[in-house]
Parts: structure tokens; sequence; C-alpha cells
């Protein structure tokens, strides 16, 4: 089931600040790169991903270049916070904006984003709506993860050293093209998966609607979550270093 999208009307760039304000580190927002977090309702798996997501870019020195909005594709206004997933993780709704209000997707939000992580395959298909500009650059949480691991450890494997390559927007094109290139666990996008709700074991699966536990949930997050910063830290230019930029795509299949 789709859940259905809402385009509110108004400011982009307040919009954007609602959603960025909790969830931003460091000086000089005009030099930061948006990734945008999203759920269905953004009321409990996209706080707990853009905290986890924070908390990693804390770790590899991440934080005075990029901020983490969370959102939801069908936010409920006035709708509280889960009370189970602040139970697991309370940093992560310490400093949101509201005691009761998960922020709602825009098409700006999306357009404006440099990175788009959503927590289902399903997802996909919403933010494209929204933007369908955005499909190479929006991934699930553990996708973009699996295929991160993937780039550093051929590089590895490659003997090349650990030095920065470039920026998010490299880094993102560096994911897009591994696409259909690395296996990545993912199902076959075939018409009948559209039914079979939790089947992809690239989807985080969210408690209220589909099974499974918080704690499962969070724990997938967290793995996912520390992964992909680290090697943004390792692979990019994030953490202060300059560099050249260097062109993204060179996995792309000819």
């Amino acid at each position: 089931m789709r859940y259905p999208i809402h385009p509110r009307p108004g400011n982009p760039a307040a919009a954007r600040g609602l959603l960025t304000q909790p969830y931003t580190a460091g000086q000089g927002p005009s030099l930061r790169s948006t990734v945008l977090v999203l759920c269905g309702t953004g009321a409990c798996l996209s706080p707990l991903a853009a905290a986890t997501l924070r908390a990693g870019a804390n770790k590899n020195n991440l934080s005075p270049q990029l901020t983490f909005s969370p959102a939801g594709l069908c936010a409920d206004a006035g709708s509280p916070w889960c009370a189970e997933a602040q139970a697991l993780s309370p940093t992560a709704f310490a400093d949101v904006w509201g005691p009761s209000q998960s922020g709602q997707v825009t098409r700006d939000l999306v357009a404006q984003a440099d990175l788009v992580l959503v927590m289902q395959r399903r997802h996909q298909t919403d933010v494209r709506i929204l933007d369908p500009r955005s499909a190479d650059r929006t991934f699930t949480l553990q996708e973009a993860a699996i295929l991160g691991r993937s780039l550093l450890d051929g590089r590895l494997r490659e003997g090349q050293a650990l030095e920065p390559m470039g920026d998010l927007a490299w880094f993102v094109g560096e994911l897009d093209a591994l696409r259909g290139v690395v296996a990545t666990g993912g199902q076959p996008d075939r018409w009948w998966s559209r039914f079979r709700r939790g089947s992809d074991p690239l989807d985080v699966h969210d408690p209220h609607t589909d099974g499974g536990t918080h704690r499962h949930a969070l724990m997938r997050i967290n793995l996912a979550a520390s992964s992909l910063t680290a090697v943004l830290g390792a692979m990019t230019s994030l953490g202060g270093t300059t560099t050249t930029r260097k062109e993204p795509g060179r996995h792309r299949r000819r």
C-alpha cells in the first residue's frame, strides 16, 4: 500500500529550516549538504535514523558539513511521537521542534536534498512521484550502506590509499553507478512484490504497519548508519580535507 502524498504550500526555505534545525551541527549552513531521511509517518523510524546518522557523523567528523532532516511521507499533523521509539532512543527526540509534530515531506524538501534515505524500497516510488529527478540520489538506508561498503572494499582490494575522493555529490553518484553491479540482496522488482509487505531484505520494517519490534528496527538502523557514516568519513572530503573533485559513475556498466 502506497502512502498518500500531500505536499504543503509555503516557503520552501522556511519548511526546510523547520526540519533541519534539530539535526544541524557546526556553522556555515550554506556549506552543508542535506540528507533527507524518510519513513511512513515521520514519527518513529526517520527521527531514529536521523539521530543515529548524526551520531555517526559526529564520530567521523562529518557534522560541520552534513544536515540530517527527518520527515514523513504521510505525516499526521499533531500526532504524538512514537512512545516506544522514544523509550529506546530518547536522544533522537530530545531536541525536536515540537512535542507532537512529525514533519511532512514536500516536493521542495526532496528537490533540495543532496541525498534521500528511505526505510523501505516502496518509499522510493513515493519520492519519485514528488520529484522524478530524485531517483539517482534516493536509496534505502541499508542499500546506501551496502553500496558504500562495497565501494570502500573495492578501493582497499586495489591497494589504493584511503584519501578523500570528493564531496557528497561525488559519493552519491558512485553509489548510483553501483546499482545493478553490486548485489544488495533486494528482491527483483516484480508487480507481485507490491503485495508482499516486508519481503525485501533492504527494508527496515515499520513495527506499526509491517510487524516486528522497535528494538529490531533500531538494531538494523544502527548497523546501517554506522557503516554509511564510516565510509563517508573515509572516502569523502566532508571531514574538512580539500580534494580535487572527481566525476562520479566510474563503475557504470557500458
